[in-house]
């Protein structure tokens, strides 16, 4: 006989894999630009980020324009912020990768990638430390434009070549030992 702590395990995948379905099903209609490998490297050098190594894992990615993509980002990212922080075990890297599977997982799109980076106090520039947070990348009208989101501190937006990057007040900031990565 299954104990309670087995049916609210159950219970609990259950609904988890319902939501999922239920999820793909909702958004079954999106439809993304594909393009080959490649875009992502160049959407960094484009933004003045060409020293950052990318690791792209597939051989296509699927873009979305900013206005699809954004509410869907806001609605993962407004989930994850529910999850418990826990220092070195939940924490940055664990919400970044999370979105970044999410999306993939859930949408298709894989084409928000995780960045490790820096955050800094955008009032006193005092660092913050090394941070992990989320680089999308969108498509439209023939433009591939490259934003930050952050599901620790969420906000989403658009980077602007040579400009800080803000999100309520933390300011992002692309070091020397940046890495992204997009699967």
């Amino acid at each position: 006989m299954p104990t309670y702590k087995d049916l609210v395990r159950q219970l609990g995948y259950g609904v988890i894999g319902s939501g999922f379905s239920i999820l793909q099903n909702g958004y079954s209609d999106l439809k993304p630009a594909i393009f080959d490998v490649g875009k992502i490297k160049n959407t960094f050098v484009q933004y003045g980020f060409p020293n950052v190594p990318t690791g792209e894992a597939d051989y296509e990615y699927a873009f979305l324009t900013p206005e699809v993509l954004e509410p869907i980002l806001w609605d993962v990212m407004t989930l994850l912020h529910k999850t418990k922080y826990k220092l070195n075990m939940t924490d940055c890297d664990d919400f970044a990768y999370t979105l970044t599977a999410l999306m993939s997982m859930l949408f298709g799109i894989n084409t928000c990638g995780t960045i490790l980076g820096r955050a800094d106090n955008k009032n006193t520039g005092a660092p913050i430390g090394g941070h992990y947070f989320n680089f999308p990348i969108t498509y439209k009208n023939g433009l591939f434009e490259m934003w930050c989101c952050d599901p620790l501190n969420p906000g989403f937006v658009k980077i602007e070549k040579g400009k800080p990057i803000i999100i309520n007040d933390w300011k992002y900031v692309v070091t020397d030992t940046s890495s992204a990565r997009y699967f």
